[in-house]
C-alpha cells in the first residue's frame, strides 16, 4: 500500500477542492493517476495535518505529536503511534470531564473555570468559605437566603424608633435568640427579656419563655448551657440566667447590684463580663468573672473611667490568654484574667463617640468595630488590635449607623450592620476584599448592630424589621455562604 505524505490547511476544503470522497471503499491503491496528480500539485505547499490518499479517500498521518500540532492554545495536541492518527481534544488539565474556559488568557470552548483544579467546575459542591468559586457560577461562598424571615416577636410602638436589644449564640444543635423590647418614648417602658430556639434549617423549637424582667440581653454557650446576662429593670442589677439546652430555664440570680449594660464571653473555664458600674461619679466600666452558675468568682475590677458620662457601654473579647474590653471612646483596655490591665487605654477613633462598639478575636487579632457620626455620610469603621496593644490604620465597611456584628466562617470575615436609610448589610470578605454582599430594607435597631451567629454551615441573623408600621417585628432567618 503506496501513502504519500503532504501537509494540508484545513482537511475539509482540500477534499472538496481535490473531488475526493470523504468516505467510500478501498478498493484502490495508490497508482491511481488522478491521486498521483493531486499529490503532486501540494509538493512545497505549508499544511497543518500530514496527508495520505488511499482508495480516493484523505487520512491525517503523524509520527510525534508536534506533527500534530494545530497552533490552538485550547486543544490537547497528541499522536496515537498505534494507528499514526492525530487527536486535538479540548484541554482538560485537571481530567474532570469539564474542559478549560480559557488557556494563557485566551477564551476556549469549555466550561471548567479552573482547570487545574478537579473539584471545580459547573455543577461542583460548593465547599463552605473558602475563597473559590468550585460551581463556576461566578458566585463566591454565597450569599442565598435559605428560608423566608421568621417572626420571632413584634410590637406596636408608642414611637417612631422602638428599639430591639437582640443577641443569639450557637449551642452545636440549635441557635439561641434572646431579645428586649424599650418602646416608651421616655425609654421608662420597657418589656422583660424572652428566649427562644431555632434550628439550623430555621425552624422554632417550641415557644418563647420569659426569662427575666430586664433588658439589654446578652447570651454565649457555655458548659453544656445557654447562658444569659441582662440589667434587671429595677434596681439596676445584673442577673445571670440560665437555660438548659431543651429551653428550660434553671437558673436566674443576681449576680452583680447598682450595674448593668454587660457583655459577656465564655472563656472556657468562666463566664468574663464587662459592665457599668453605677456605684462611681461617673459610671465606670469593670471587669468580673462569673461561675457559670452566675456567682461571682472575685469582685469586679474597676478598669476605665471616663471623665463625664453617667454610663457607658462596652464590649469584651477573649484571645485564649487575656481580655480585649471595648468603649465608647473609642477606648480599649487589655486585661489579664485577674482583671488587671495589661495594655491602654487605647484611642482608636479621632472623634468621640458614646455609641457601643463591638469586638471580636480573629484568630490572629482583635477587630474593633464602631458608628462614626462625625462624618457625612455616617460610616461603620473598624481597626486591627492586636494582642500586644498596636493597631492597623482605620478602616471602613461603607456607610452605617451602628458597629458592626463581625464573625468568622472559616477564613470569610462576615459583617453586618444598619445604616440609617432603613437597610441592613451583610457582607462577607478575605483579606480586606469583599466578596459577596446582601442588603435587607425596612431595617433598624437605632444604634446596636443585628445579631448574627455562625453554625458552622449557615448565618442566622436577627433585626428588627418596620414594614408593617405601626407594628415593629424582630424577624430571624438563616443565610448560605455555599450557593
Amino acid at each position: 500500500m503506496a501513502r504519500a505524505s503532504k501537509l494540508i490547511a484545513f482537511l475539509p476544503a482540500f477534499l472538496w477542492l481535490s473531488g475526493l470522497p470523504a468516505c467510500g471503499n478501498h478498493d484502490h491503491i495508490s497508482g491511481d493517476a488522478e491521486n498521483e496528480d493531486i499529490i503532486s500539485e501540494l509538493e512545497g505547499d505549508t499544511i497543518l495535518d500530514i496527508l495520505y490518499i488511499e482508495n480516493d479517500e484523505a487520512f491525517p498521518h503523524c509520527d510525534t505529536a508536534e506533527d500534530c500540532d494545530d497552533l490552538d492554545p485550547c486543544t490537547a495536541d497528541s499522536c496515537d503511534m498505534d494507528t499514526g492518527l492525530c487527536s486535538n481534544s479540548l484541554v482538560d488539565v485537571d481530567g474532570d470531564g469539564h474542559p478549560a474556559s480559557s488557556v494563557d488568557g485566551v477564551d476556549c470552548p469549555g466550561d471548567d473555570c479552573d482547570d487545574l483544579d478537579p473539584l471545580t467546575y459547573p455543577g461542583a459542591d460548593e465547599i463552605c468559605n473558602d475563597n473559590k468559586d468550585e460551581d463556576c457560577d461566578n458566585v463566591i461562598d454565597g450569599p442565598v437566603f435559605l428560608i423566608d424571615p421568621v417572626v420571632v416577636a413584634s410590637t406596636v410602638a408608642e414611637h417612631e424608633h422602638p428599639i430591639a436589644y437582640i443577641d443569639m449564640c450557637w449551642s452545636g444543635s440549635d441557635f439561641g435568640l434572646t431579645w428586649h423590647w424599650d418602646y416608651s418614648p421616655t425609654w421608662g417602658i420597657s418589656s422583660d427579656t424572652y428566649f427562644l430556639r431555632f434550628t439550623e434549617i430555621g425552624a422554632k423549637r417550641g415557644e418563647a419563655i420569659t426569662i427575666t424582667s430586664g433588658g439589654w440581653p446578652k447570651i454565649v454557650w457555655a458548659d453544656g448551657n445557654y447562658f444569659i446576662s441582662s440589667t434587671h429593670s429595677t434596681g439596676e442589677s445584673i442577673y445571670s440566667t440560665v437555660v438548659d439546652p431543651f429551653g428550660s430555664m434553671v437558673i436566674d440570680v443576681q449576680s452583680v447590684v447598682n450595674a448593668g449594660y454587660s457583655d459577656i464571653v465564655w472563656d472556657g473555664s468562666h463566664i468574663a463580663v464587662s459592665y457599668t458600674d453605677f456605684d462611681d461619679d461617673p459610671a465606670s466600666i469593670n471587669f468580673i468573672r462569673l461561675d457559670t452558675a452566675g456567682i461571682p468568682i472575685e469582685s469586679g475590677i474597676q478598669i476605665y473611667q471616663p471623665d463625664s458620662l453617667d454610663y457607658t457601654l462596652s464590649s469584651v473579647a477573649f484571645n485564649g490568654y487575656d481580655y480585649l474590653i471595648s468603649m465608647p471612646g473609642i477606648d480599649f483596655v487589655i486585661v489579664n484574667a485577674y482583671g488587671i490591665s495589661t495594655f491602654g487605654p487605647v484611642r482608636v477613633s479621632s472623634t468621640f463617640q458614646y455609641e457601643p462598639s463591638s469586638v471580636v478575636w480573629s484568630g490572629d487579632n482583635y477587630i474593633i468595630s464602631w458608628p462614626d457620626f462625625s462624618s457625612i455620610p455616617t460610616r461603620t469603621l473598624y481597626r486591627y488590635a492586636n494582642a500586644d496593644g498596636s493597631t492597623s490604620p482605620e478602616m471602613s465597611f461603607g456607610p452605617g449607623d451602628s458597629a458592626a456584628s463581625i464573625l468568622f466562617a472559616g477564613t470569610i470575615m462576615l459583617s453586618s450592620w444598619y445604616y440609617g436609610d432603613g437597610t441592613m448589610s451583610i457582607v462577607s470578605q478575605f483579606d480586606e476584599v469583599p466578596l459577596n454582599s446582601i442588603q435587607l430594607t425596612h431595617a433598624s435597631s437605632y444604634i446596636y448592630p443585628p445579631a448574627v451567629a455562625w453554625s458552622g454551615n449557615v448565618l442566622a441573623i436577627s433585626w428588627l424589621d418596620y414594614t408593617n408600621i405601626p407594628e415593629y417585628r424582630i424577624l430571624f432567618t438563616i443565610l448560605s455562604f455555599c450557593n
